[in-house]
This record gives C-alpha cells, sequence and structure tokens, in this order.
C-alpha cells in the first residue's frame, strides 16, 4: 500500500459489474475508495457484438472510458479494461483473450497500463444448420453459466438477443430468428458481467496492475514502473536456436523514460524444442 493512493476514490469504468472482480483486490493492495457511477455508458466506445464499432486503439479507447469515469465522477484515479477476443496470434487453431488495463493519476502524473494474453478462454462463434447443433455448442462453452448471443449471421444486427444464459430463452430466441430468416448465427456472450472465463483474466490482470502501480522506479523512484514489452529468443534446449518465446522482458517508467532489460523467466533459460522452428520447423 502506498501513502499516494490510501483513501483516494477510484472510480472503475464500467457498465458490466467488473467492479466485482476489481474494487477487493484493489482496496485491498491500494487503500483506494472504489466507486462506479451508474451513468457510466462504455458501449458508447464499441461493442464486442459489433453493432458499435470501437473507435480508436485500445489505448484511445482506455483513456476515453478513464476520461468517462472521471467526468461521471469527483474521483482522483481512474481505471478502465478493454478485451479483445480472436485466434491466438501465434498458436494455430487457438483462441485468445487480449486483456488490457489502465490506471490514470492525472495529479500525478501517472498512466500505468498492463495487458495479457489467455487461452483459457471458450470464445467461440458457429453458424447452426439445426437446434442440436446449438446444444453441442452450449456443452462446449459452458452455457448457461457463461451466456450466449443468438443473431440471423455475423455481419445482421437486427433480431439480435444478447445475455442469454436459460433455456427457455435459448429455444425461444432460437426460434424466432430461425423462423424469419432460416438460419441462426451463435455467439459467446464476452461482456465480462456474463463470462465467468474472462472474469477471472480480468482478476489476474488486475492483481498485475497493484504490482505495476507499487513497483518505483529505480532512477526517478516514481511509482508504475512496469513491463512495456518483451525481447524474444529463448534459446532451444537441444540446438541453442533462438525460439519465439520470450528471452527477456523491458521495464519502463512512465516519468523519466529510464529503461532495464530483465530475464523474463525466474528459473527457465532454455525452451523445449516443441516451440523450436529449427527442431519442430
Amino acid at each position: 500500500m502506498s501513502i499516494l493512493f490510501d483513501q483516494k476514490r477510484c472510480v472503475i469504468a464500467t457498465k458490466h459489474q467488473k467492479e466485482t472482480i476489481m474494487a477487493p483486490i484493489l482496496e485491498a493492495n491500494l487503500g483506494v475508495q472504489c466507486v462506479v457511477p451508474t451513468t457510466i455508458d462504455t458501449d458508447q466506445l464499441g461493442t464486442f457484438s459489433g453493432e458499435k464499432p470501437r473507435n480508436g486503439t485500445i489505448l484511445e479507447v482506455l483513456r476515453a472510458k478513464c476520461q468517462l469515469g472521471l467526468d461521471a465522477s469527483s474521483a482522483e484515479i481512474a481505471i478502465a479494461s478493454e478485451g479483445s477476443f480472436g485466434p491466438h496470434p501465434r498458436i494455430p487453431f487457438m483462441a485468445a483473450n487480449q486483456e488490457y488495463l489502465m490506471l490514470q493519476y492525472k495529479a500525478i502524473n501517472l498512466e500505468v497500463v498492463v495487458q495479457t494474453l489467455s487461452t483459457d478462454t471458450n470464445f467461440a462463434a458457429e453458424s447452426l444448420k439445426s437446434f442440436s447443433d446449438l446444444e453441442a455448442f452450449c456443452e462446449r462453452i459452458h452455457f448457461p453459466s457463461h451466456a450466449l448471443i443468438l443473431r440471423p449471421a455475423n455481419d445482421i444486427y437486427t433480431d439480435m438477443y444478447k445475455g442469454i444464459q436459460d433455456e427457455k430463452s435459448l429455444w425461444a430466441n432460437y426460434k424466432t430468428i430461425h423462423d424469419k430468416y432460416g438460419k441462426v448465427y451463435v455467439e459467446t456472450d464476452m461482456r465480462a458481467h456474463l463470462n465467468p472465463k474472462r472474469q477471472a483474466v480480468i482478476g489476474q490482470l488486475t492483481q498485475q496492475l497493484v504490482e505495476a502501480v507499487l513497483s518505483s522506479c529505480p532512477h526517478c523512484a516514481h511509482p508504475g514502473f512496469q513491463k512495456t514489452g518483451v525481447i524474444r529468443g529463448l534459446p532451444c534446449a537441444w540446438c541453442g536456436f533462438p525460439t519465439e518465446s520470450p528471452l527477456e522482458a523491458v521495464w519502463q517508467c512512465m516519468a523519466c523514460d529510464y529503461q532495464e532489460n530483465k530475464p523474463f523467466h525466474v528459473n527457465k533459460t532454455t525452451e523445449d524444442p516443441m516451440y523450436c522452428s529449427h527442431c519442430n520447423p
């Protein structure tokens, strides 16, 4: 805990109940008092289902969310998150959750951003041929604990039903769409309050954010000395050839730009040959 944050009001810019995950971690570790204004509508900045495209880069959206929170509250500190889902950038046929968290504390010119790429996600979508296809999809993605979205097609935003969490609504909405369009498209609802797998990732990332905020720069002592990138090239255990696995982490201060490289792994100096493009092309 730091005196810079103790008892400061911290707004969590969300309309999808992320405070239930983040607030306990933030309050216990930073000493802040978390608030969530009911007037915040982060959907205006983009929706997972695509009817409102994201406007801007991830960082621009995070800053816009933080500003929404600050404008709607008397808080000194703002926190916002943003997630994206799709194919893993390096592992074929694997879905991934890219999650970002930003903390802004403008009074001390502090902006901290952390991110993670997680494969622990049930993100999926499918064009259905029958209701039995939908039942199989539900079993794979752990319905009803994880909600669904139904619509006629990936590029159709009318007659779209979100947040489906019970079998009665599932069948009724499927029938409504199928009777009108003759086809149905299903996808996981990745909004945080409806997807426990994403909630777990956000919780882990919130802890990572706390650690970054409480890490002081060895050069100027400003808070927020954090990992900003990686240098790849961990050598293969068999041939010594550099792999795409991280070798070093790049740490940087957002205040004075001091930078240093640290080993990415604690007790790992080589990579499994299965990840080596020379031994396993």
